[in-house]
């Protein structure tokens, strides 16, 4: 670890910040929090995709074969779930009651399922079709009631199209488009309210949607971007996910309140994805850090900044993890997703623990500036040996190849040329001719879908 000396003018000022807290009226509420490594199954990586209320997780992890498969963890160990003759799976939500759901690959395809009680069932695809032709169904998201979304290839037309579904009490029914072929759902809540893209009139472009009573509308973009995406919904009703905001693939998680999309901007460069939001309206998700550095790290934005959780995290956990996603977070503030520990990628689940200090203990705020500052003139050596693994994070998805090499869909095509796509070292890079509707994570295991 090589650090830089604080200059005099740096602890200057922490005392300045140090006196300007003392005026606020209230604390800030940052939380600090530890880290708990889920492990694997056996074999050298794992992803955290999914959490309840009750701190379960799930997601997936390579076995010691080197097959990836879905988990799930109260704590660590994580234990496999879902169904056993695949080629991969994972687990991508689980409710209070401890159903999980996913999507498996298998030598017939690829089919969303429900795990309850150690008993697999499939989701089935939309109804209809000729005899013989193949199918293909996801499962995103589940919430309490058993409820469950994702997509299915359709009856008829072309093989590759897929549609938005709601599963409920074993009736699959079609969500429908906003007037294009293609629509996926990817998060659902208490009320029933689902979320998720699908391509306009024409494909001409891509909208984040929210279905509601048997009525789907767009949400829009941020100012002239031309896609966007609504990823999870809380039981409140409010929305995270991420939109262009320019014609140059430029985008920024949102936030959708009160019928209004709302920029969280990034932790300083140009692109931001919000993947999970609670009740009371905390979003965490990946984001880059300036406008020609695309490395990924993860944040929580909550009453109207955004941090970046490697700043939040305790100093014990932090000289051993760099966390690049942050996928899922609950009530109790809980966070989940996907890090490096000591350069091998790794589950996590993050425990708040502390919240910086009332604006009346002074002492203690300054300790914790004068720690901020500490690490902001730190240079992460060990973060040089993150990214010597074969792996990549990849949004892919075409009009003429609609399934990811692991199986797994593009939900809906854009008139985007030049838009988002991880790459080595886990950054959001450009990409020509592809779309960031699916995502996936190839190493040397095989591929970690998610």
């Amino acid at each position: 670890m090589h650090t830089l000396k604080p200059s005099r003018g740096s602890f200057l000022a922490v005392a300045v910040l140090c006196v300007s807290i003392a005026s606020l009226p209230q604390a800030l509420a940052v939380p600090v929090y530890t880290v708990v490594d889920l492990g694997t199954l056996g074999g050298q990586y794992s992803a955290a995709l999914g959490l309840n209320q009750h701190g379960a997780v799930v997601g997936q992890a390579s076995d010691i074969s080197g097959v990836t498969r879905a988990f799930v963890a109260q704590g660590a160990p994580s234990v496999p779930v879902g169904p056993l003759a695949i080629i991969t799976s994972d687990a991508r939500a689980i409710n209070s009651s401890g159903a999980v759901i996913g999507t498996a690959n298998a030598s017939s395809g690829a089919f969303g399922y429900v795990w309850r009680d150690g008993v697999t069932t499939q989701v089935p695809p939309i109804a209809g079709g000729s005899p013989g032709r193949s199918w293909r169904t996801y499962a995103n998201d589940i919430n309490d009631a058993g409820w469950v979304v994702g997509a299915s290839s359709l009856p008829s037309g072309p093989v590759g199209n897929l549609h938005a579904v709601h599963l409920r009490d074993g009736a699959v029914t079609d969500l429908g488009t906003l007037g294009g072929t293609q629509s996926q759902a990817y998060g659902i809540n208490a009320s029933g309210q689902i979320v998720g893209a699908a391509s306009l009139a024409g494909d001409t472009g891509t909208r984040a949607f929210l279905w509601s009573n048997g009525d789907m509308i767009s949400l829009g973009t941020l100012g002239a971007g031309t896609f966007s995406i609504a990823w999870d919904i809380s039981d409140s009703g409010y929305i995270t996910g991420w939109s262009a905001t320019n014609k140059n693939s430029d985008f920024h998680a949102f936030l959708h309140t009160d019928s209004m999309l709302n920029d969280l901007g990034t932790l300083g460069g140009s692109r931001s994805i919000g993947y999970g939001v609670n009740n009371t309206k905390q979003v965490v998700g990946v984001s880059t850090v300036s406008a020609t550095d695309f490395s990924g790290r993860a944040f929580l934005h909550l009453d109207g900044s955004m941090y970046d959780l490697n700043d939040l995290i305790s100093s014990e956990s932090a000289q051993d993890w760099f966390l690049y996603e942050a996928r899922a977070i609950n009530d109790a503030g809980q966070i989940v997703g996907i890090g490096a520990l000591n350069g091998v990628q790794r589950a996590y689940l993050l425990n708040p623990v502390s919240e910086v200090p009332e604006p009346s203990s002074l002492v203690l705020v300054a300790a914790s500036l004068l720690l901020l500052l500490r690490r902001s003139l730190t240079l992460p050596a060990k973060q040089s040996r993150l990214w010597t693994r074969d792996w990549r994070i990849g949004r892919r998805w075409s009009a003429s190849s609609p399934a990811l090499r692991d199986g797994s869909p593009g939900p809906v095509a854009t008139n985007l040329s030049s838009t988002a796509e991880y790459a080595p070292r886990g950054e959001l890079n450009r990409s020509n001719s592809v779309t960031p509707l699916s995502l996936h994570l190839a190493n040397r295991a095989g591929n970690l879908r998610f």
